[in-house]
């Protein structure tokens, strides 16, 4: 599959003759989203080059979002199209995408106990000092890791959360079964934001990389503020969706302003 000529009369470079051939194998559909590729030691051999330049083609479509690498087990074939999400509605991770046909999954990177400070006192409503429940999961579509979630929730209104297996239960569905708590709406706000060097490790990608950083106010009916959540997610994998329409939109939640619920998230 991987023995192809190397023109080494041609300007190009053998690196960039690599990354076009994997472009052709990945557009053509012989190479599938999910997919492991070869090491770079079996490709080097394979193809008849030295280990460094088939690296050099491998990080130069790792950082094109072609290719992604999960620690500990290889190189995968990204997803080549954006996924989306509407964002005129309040949406959970694992619904939204296992809807979709992807393989969802979650792991559960830290949950602990802290304190409201100022800010999460005035975005969920409680007293200063009022203790909450804190979750940050690393959140994949078909082992591919596109996105990093932290969630906090007043420990009142879900006792016993960490109780949960949050590496393969949904929190929208324990909300609404466990708790009788369903989010209906909300604010979420978005901007442009380099990823530091912890959130490229765990995105799997360069850092200072362009990722999508959100910050997000679920209500429920009462319009009474149920969790908080801070995310960061790939940019060239994921985008949000909203539709205009041409008469003014009901304001769902009125009395959360942006500065209530803003926080900057750039790295």
């Amino acid at each position: 599959m991987y023995h192809f000529t190397i023109d080494k009369n041609d300007a190009k470079p053998i690196y960039l003759q690599i990354e076009d051939y994997l472009l052709k194998e990945m557009d053509e559909g012989r190479l599938q989203p999910g997919q492991k590729i070869p090491s770079a030691n079996d490709l080097s051999r394979e193809m008849g080059v030295s280990r460094m330049t088939v690296l050099q083609a491998l990080r130069e479509l790792t950082q094109m979002g072609r290719l992604f690498s999960s620690v500990g087990k290889g190189t995968y074939v990204a997803q080549s199209d954006k996924l989306e999400t509407d964002m005129r509605s309040v949406w959970g991770f694992t619904e939204t995408f296992r809807e979709q046909g992807f393989k969802v999954s979650s792991q559960l990177v830290n949950l602990d106990h802290i304190k409201a400070d100022v800010m999460l006192a005035r975005a969920l409503e409680v007293a200063e000092g009022a203790p909450i429940f804190r979750m940050e999961r690393k959140r994949s579509l078909n082992d591919q890791p596109v996105g990093i979630e932290t969630v906090h929730l007043s420990e009142i209104n879900v006792p016993g959360l960490d109780q949960h297996d949050w590496n393969v239960e949904s929190l929208y569905s324990v909300l609404r079964e466990q708790y009788g708590l369903g989010p209906v709406c909300g604010r979420n706000y978005i901007e442009a934001a380099a990823a530091d060097e912890y959130i490229a490790r765990m995105l799997c990608i360069p850092k200072n990389t362009p990722v999508l950083a959100t910050s997000r106010i679920s209500c429920l009916p009462s319009q009474k503020p149920i969790e908080y959540v801070m995310a960061f997610y790939r940019s060239d994998l994921i985008r949000f969706k909203v539709e205009i329409i041409s008469e003014p939109a009901m304001n769902l939640s009125p009395k959360i302003g942006q500065a209530d619920v803003f926080q900057s998230t750039k790295c």
